[in-house]
């Protein structure tokens, strides 16, 4: 007969063990709930030097092939009044040109190139990235979904956010290190919240012109006007405002007090809006939907393919 004592231990470890992932998994989605508050802190080797700024610095970095992909797959919903990407839809063929303009990407110092090509090539890189991130994993209901294992040195599992996606000039990088340490401490523009994107409809859309240097004031005005005027950012009824959480987990991006962040919504706001937040003098509520940036028929066909799986998983169960 087997050991008693070795069984004990045997049950005990396994429920030690659970209790660990179960706890690993809670602190996983808090923080994937938290990931946004994070300091916009300059990560050195990205910092801009002289030749960013050189006036015969005019070399540029090719946006074509991001274009592309996006005429084919990213869209304008109307049910949703948001931008989607149909990543269902998505050829191997055009995986593979999606890989190979993220290679080509990476193979480019962009600190060699003028400031405003810098700040164009990390907002494409950064939308480039979470769209591969997402296929990589699809079919999902959300990009908070997405997990690497083994646990980090906190014992926590890495979210999307955190994993490393991108090798550039030698470094390493994360999502989060490209909008924290790179786009929001570098270039402190508040507007390129409404230029990157999550991949989920309570982001602000994914544009779909690829980002250029050219083109870039007028797209990030087109992108903050048109995220502030929709009710997922800014929704102002009988006197009570509930904004996107953006505004809060990024408040300081967007000024130094509540007044600060509404004189910003006012600049981007429609007359009829601009008038009502000017009046408005209370306390502010903030949500936000985690859902992918998915067209409605995709995003049904993911949920069927989730019930399908969590099916079979528990008959599997029960045999």
């Amino acid at each position: 007969m087997p050991d008693q004592n070795k069984l004990d231990r045997s049950a005990l470890f396994e429920v030690i063990f659970g209790l660990l992932v179960a706890c690993s998994l809670l602190l996983a989605t808090l923080g994937y709930d938290l990931y946004q508050a994070r300091t916009a802190k300059p990560i050195g080797y990205w910092q801009l030097n002289q030749e960013a700024f050189a006036a015969d610095n005019t070399k540029t970095i090719a946006h074509q092939s991001w274009q592309q992909l996006l005429e084919r797959y990213a869209s304008y919903s109307e049910p949703l009044s948001a931008t989607v990407f149909d990543y269902l839809a998505v050829s191997e063929q055009d995986k593979q040109q999606l890989s190979a303009y993220l290679q080509a990407l990476q193979d480019i110092d962009p600190r060699t190139f003028n400031h405003r090509e810098q700040f164009a090539y990390w907002i494409n890189l950064y939308n480039a990235l979470t769209v591969k991130l997402v296929l990589d994993h699809y079919p999902i209901a959300s990009i908070r979904e997405i997990h690497q294992l083994p646990f980090d040195s906190l014992g926590e599992i890495i979210g999307p956010w955190d994993i490393k996606v991108a090798q550039v000039a030698g470094q390493a990088l994360s999502l989060n290190q490209i909008e924290h340490g790179i786009l929001r401490s570098i270039w402190q523009e508040p507007r390129v919240h409404y230029v990157i994107n999550c991949a989920s409809r309570g982001c602000p859309n994914l544009p779909l012109q690829a980002i250029t240097a050219n083109d870039l004031e007028q797209q990030l005005n087109t992108a903050a006007m048109a995220f502030v005027n929709h009710p997922r950012a800014v929704n102002l009824v009988q006197g009570q405002l509930t904004l996107s959480s953006i505004y809060n987990w990024f408040g300081t991006d967007f000024g130094e007090d509540q007044n600060a962040l509404l004189a910003h919504l006012i600049r981007y706001a429609e007359p009829e809006l601009a008038s009502a937040l000017t009046k408005f003098n209370g306390d502010i509520n903030y949500q936000y939907n985690w859902q992918l940036n998915q067209p409605i028929d995709a995003a049904l066909n993911t949920a069927m393919q989730n019930l399908d799986k969590t099916t079979i998983e528990t008959q599997d169960d029960n045999n």
